[in-house]
């Protein structure tokens, strides 16, 4: 996934910089086009099947995007969409990309309350581990968590089972609400244990920050003023943090009757998406979450050791390190990679 990192044999002591490697995670939210939320035109769950399904050609379109950049992402699995396309879910596993949950049924967190919320992620992430035979660790909600979240949020995610969460935007209200700095990834202290946030990219405009690096807000906005955001947010060290939905990528999809200013959000510059990827990946290909957070963990330890990590010449193994870890002597898998002990070798650096 990477290429040979920077460094010079004349500088012995050069450390993995994550500004140019593993700062761009791109994640997919796997729905369908009319799982649309807050419209009245939203089919319910007993019409879905009834519908045209457009998400396994768009899901193949984004594998064959990833495949050829060479890139990965976390896709966003909801239950009911598994259920439906067991296989395409393996074949996204198969090809390296970490698969997250996206709930069951798509239900917004603040309209359900806590107890219909809990059972819909908690039947979610054991769809999916069915599926795939492994452990589901990552979650995010949809519509995200944007006015500040209920007190119950993060403490039902992480007693549903999951250690990393997706679900805010950076330096919003509800980000705000749990730490003292406002932007990067950070964790939240729960009833359940430690969780991992992971916010969404946003940019200031108006005095107002807006979901600019996803969605609908993704096609809108103009690839230079992108440009000029991603390269901003990458000088301040915090990743950038892009998500989008398979119908993004579809310039035949049907719409729902929304209104003037959803049907316009629905369909603006479908046309523009894959080639506004490009852009934001030509300076750091984009990866998984859990790649970003493996990175991380690995450039903090060899950082804390004040021991170099490679040199010019030297690669790094990043298929190693992404991959499930099993807890010694317990066969449980994770969803992790263990970067509690970090070693050079001649090909890179790695997760024991």
């Amino acid at each position: 996934m990477c290429d040979a990192l920077d460094g010079s044999r004349d500088q012995p002591r050069t450390f993995l910089n994550l500004e140019r490697y593993a700062t761009r995670i791109l994640s997919v939210d796997v729905e369908e086009w009319f799982h649309i939320l807050h419209s009245p035109a939203t089919p319910n769950v007993y019409q879905w099947d009834e519908l045209e399904p457009r998400l396994p050609g768009n899901v193949e379109m984004l594998l064959t995007f990833l495949d050829e950049a060479g890139a990965h992402a976390t896709f966003f699995w909801l239950g009911w969409a598994a259920e439906k396309y067991p296989k395409l879910l393996r074949r996204c596993r198969d090809a390296g990309h970490e698969i997250g949950c996206h709930g069951y049924g798509h239900l917004p967190y603040a309209r359900v309350g806590p107890e219909v919320f809990r059972e819909d992620i908690t039947r979610g992430r054991a769809v999916l581990q069915e599926v795939l035979g492994e452990s589901v660790r990552c979650f995010r909600t949809p519509g995200f968590v944007v006015d500040g979240g209920r007190d119950w949020f993060f403490d039902v995610v992480a007693e549903a089972g999951y250690t990393c969460d997706s679900s805010t935007l950076d330096g919003g209200a509800a980000s705000l609400s749990r730490r003292g700095r406002s932007t990067g990834t950070y964790v939240i202290k729960t009833n359940s244990g430690p969780l991992v946030e992971v916010p969404v990219s946003a940019m200031m405009m108006g005095g107002r920050r807006l979901w600019s690096f996803g969605g609908g807000y993704l096609r809108l906005m103009p690839a230079v003023l992108l440009d000029r955001v991603a390269e901003r947010t990458a000088r301040t060290g915090r990743p950038l943090v892009v998500y989008l939905h398979p119908r993004d990528v579809d310039r035949q999809s049907p719409c729902l009757r929304l209104g003037l200013w959803g049907r316009f959000k629905f369909v603006v510059n479908r046309k523009t998406t894959f080639a506004k990827l490009r852009r934001l990946q030509n300076r750091s290909r984009f990866c998984s979450i859990r790649e970003f957070l493996t990175f991380r963990s690995m450039l903090e330890s060899a950082n804390a050791e004040s021991r170099p990590i490679v040199r010019r010449d030297v690669a790094i193994q990043v298929t190693d390190v992404a991959r499930p870890h099993e807890r010694e002597g317990t066969g449980q898998r994770t969803g992790y990679p263990d970067t509690s002990r970090v070693h050079r070798t001649r090909r890179g650096v790695h997760a024991e």
